[in-house]
């Protein structure tokens, strides 16, 4: 029997990565896994396309001909693009997010040209600019909307086929700057600095690389839950405190025994330390400070915002903890 086509737009993401393990690990496939990259020749690529019910298939993310031809044929879709870090640090963060959003918008069209698509899982994020009526501009945000728009228009006819994913913060992110904790030797410490309040509840997806498979296992096993709806991906809330400590314990089971401090800093220090990405990270900080455990459940339009506990995986998600522990500290 022909499996149906799941196709999964950076195969090779994090989170794209995190969708296919999730398939492929099941004793009886449901799906063909149609695993899109713009490098069929990486190891990765090369590596996957051995799996079975598996096929490689190169695009060119910023020809929209491209993608359509790659998403015929396909019954669920789950998109993820990229705010590459490469271009922001050479061209700015306006580049960056003109690049990403286009390619979005490149995805969303292709897909309303998909006449065998059922469900699409655009993986988004909260729109900054018009939560906070202009006040935080989050590039890296922003650069998710204009295709989020656009599949909610009905231009697009796909608002009924849709669902708005919003993955939280990557508990594997303290592996880089501007995360990563200082060593302060003499303190015998790590510093964890950051342009937040202590306290203020961050939306964590936790451990990313199986989280968000698990959710989209979820969301497109429970479409009547989950179409034409907003899904927090979120495994925890943690405030900066808390976020230290689950690092201080994930350096305790590596053998790494040290304490790990907040630091909470000026958003302006912030900057002065890290230069574009300070301002880039640090804005985000200054949402997240603002609204708090409500940061991905505004600006919705009244739509539903569905949770884990929704979706009966909460028990099932890793914690940014379990993330932290896996990084070659």
């Amino acid at each position: 029997m022909t499996l149906p086509i799941l196709t999964v737009w950076g195969a090779l993401g994090r989170q794209g990565a995190s969708v296919v393990s999730s398939f492929t690990s099941d004793a009886a496939p449901q799906y063909h896994i149609r695993a899109l990259t713009s490098n069929v020749d990486s190891p990765a690529a090369k590596e996957l396309s051995s799996k079975p019910n598996v096929s490689v298939v190169g695009i060119d993310p910023n020809s929209l001909d491209s993608i359509v031809a790659a998403f015929q044929g396909s019954s669920l879709v789950f998109a993820n693009t990229v705010f590459q870090p490469a271009l922001f640090l050479q061209s700015g963060a306006s580049s960056a997010q003109e690049v990403e959003a286009n390619q979005g918008l490149n995805i969303a069209r292709a897909a309303s040209r998909t006449a065998s698509l059922k469900h699409i899982i655009w993986s988004t994020l909260p729109d900054s600019l018009s939560v906070t009526e202009g006040r935080l501009n989050v590039p890296h945000f922003q650069s998710k909307i204009p295709a989020e728009k656009y599949l909610l228009s009905s231009e697009s006819g796909l608002a009924n086929k849709t669902t708005f994913l919003r993955v939280g913060v990557y508990g594997s992110m303290i592996q880089g700057p501007p995360y990563y904790p200082i060593s302060v030797e003499a303190a015998k410490a790590r510093l964890l600095i950051l342009p937040i309040s202590p306290d203020v509840a961050i939306p964590f997806a936790g451990d990313e690389t199986f989280n968000v498979g698990l959710f989209a296992k979820a969301i497109f096993s429970q479409p009547e839950k989950t179409i034409g709806r907003y899904v927090t991906g979120t495994a925890e809330f943690l405030s900066p405190r808390d976020w230290a400590k689950s690092v201080e314990k994930a350096l305790t089971r590596r053998g790494k025994e040290s304490r790990v401090v907040f630091v909470e800093s000026a958003l302006s220090e912030f900057e002065e330390l890290w230069g574009a990405l300070g301002t880039e990270i640090g804005v985000m900080f200054r949402y997240f400070n603002d609204y708090g455990k409500s940061s991905y459940d505004v600006g919705t339009d009244g739509r539903q915002v569905v949770t884990a506990q929704d979706l009966g995986i909460a028990d099932l998600l890793r914690s940014s903890e379990e993330a932290a522990a896996q990084v070659e500290w």
